[in-house]
């Protein structure tokens, strides 16, 4: 079996990273609390916990255009309602993405305990 080692792979002439082809990796991907904790991540540099439910991911790298595609998980202790994750508020920029949890059946935004996201697209 083989094994390589490596601190830095760039690409031919040194000067940037290696280009995937055909193939597609996360820019970014959190995992956060609804206090706006982050508990482990990727190209994050904050979460901002603006309100219940309402929640700013901030990037440490921007991507390169706001048509980059966010996906969202959330943990919702509620069984008889639906929580809809990335509701119409949603505000992109390439350096931060707002996003947030919506309650159908009380009618609002509300706090789920655990989120997750991740997030594809060319960082700038």
């Amino acid at each position: 079996m083989s094994e390589i080692r490596a601190n830095t792979i760039s690409d031919a002439a040194g000067t940037g990273p290696v280009t995937l082809t055909k193939q597609s990796a996360a820019k970014v991907w959190v995992n956060w609390t609804d206090a706006g904790v982050v508990n482990d991540s990727l190209n994050i540099s904050s979460v901002t916990d603006n309100s219940a439910g309402n929640f700013t991911l901030n990037f440490s790298s921007n991507f390169s255009a706001t048509t980059y595609a966010p996906t969202m998980s959330w943990e919702s202790t509620y069984s008889t309602t639906a929580v809809i994750a990335m509701y119409l508020n949603t505000i992109k920029t390439t350096s931060a993405l707002r996003i947030g949890s919506y309650n159908t059946g009380a009618g609002a935004n509300t706090d789920c305990p655990e989120y997750g996201a991740a997030i594809f697209g060319g960082l700038a």
